[in-house]
């Protein structure tokens, strides 16, 4: 799969001229899976959603991601090693590991079905990580429907803290629309949250929520309804 990502020196990105580089960049590579804009501005909900908009308008069938400055610090933060790699000056702290701790008892076993693009976003919206799954031998073409749906979803659970009202409402109906997608090419989704907790580091334990996250095939046999009173 080839990945573009591209970082301009600027704190106040075009996303027209994102995607004019995007179109390039396909035009160079028209296998283009993927183009990544990188920026150390701020979250902004509004870029996104003009980011996004212009890429399926102009750039079909080329997946576009916004990593912003707080996206880029967070994923050099997670890794101490890359820290003192790029401030040298950076201290070796002797800390507990940092471990995330499951308990059994609180893995969702039924997990629901979702059919609610609003539905989907506040799962979403209220998860801080995700776990994955799908039927098992997919064709190229159902792997990248699948494929995008889930990246959707986990990319949709980033932008939480940022996005403004009416953003969230074009969020769902995005969401509801890749959902009949994929209703539509005979899946179906299933969410559920499961509690966990991070222990370790210099923090006291603290709470996390993943969401489990389910595209199976309607024939698939790891699905099972039951009646409810």
């Amino acid at each position: 799969m080839i990945v573009v990502a591209q970082c301009r020196l600027t704190d106040n990105p075009s996303a027209s001229k994102a995607v004019d580089d995007a179109v390039d960049a396909k035009s160079h590579w028209p296998d283009l899976a993927e183009f990544v804009l990188m920026t150390s501005a701020e979250r902004d909900a509004r870029l996104y959603d003009e980011f996004q908009a212009e890429m399926l308008e102009r750039c079909p069938g080329v997946r576009g991601v916004v990593c912003f400055w707080d996206d880029i610090v967070g994923e050099i933060a997670a890794d101490p090693a890359l820290v003192r790699k790029h401030w040298g000056a950076f201290p070796q702290v002797s800390r507990q590991p940092i471990r995330r701790v499951r308990d059994p008892a609180k893995v969702p076993q039924k997990i629901p079905l979702v059919t609610s693009g609003g539905q989907l976003l506040s799962l979403a919206f209220g998860s801080d990580g995700c776990y994955p799954n799908f039927s098992d031998g997919l064709t190229a073409h159902e792997a990248e429907l699948v494929g995008s749906f889930i990246q959707s979803v986990c990319d949709w659970s980033d932008l939480a803290s940022d996005l403004l009202p009416g953003a969230q409402v074009r969020a769902a109906t995005s969401l509801q629309e890749e959902l009949d997608e994929i209703r539509a090419a005979g899946f179906l989704v299933f969410a559920a949250h499961e509690p966990q907790r991070i222990e370790g580091g210099d923090l006291p334990a603290r709470p996390l929520t993943v969401l489990h996250l389910y595209v199976l095939r309607a024939s698939d046999a790891a699905i099972r309804f039951e009646e409810t009173k």
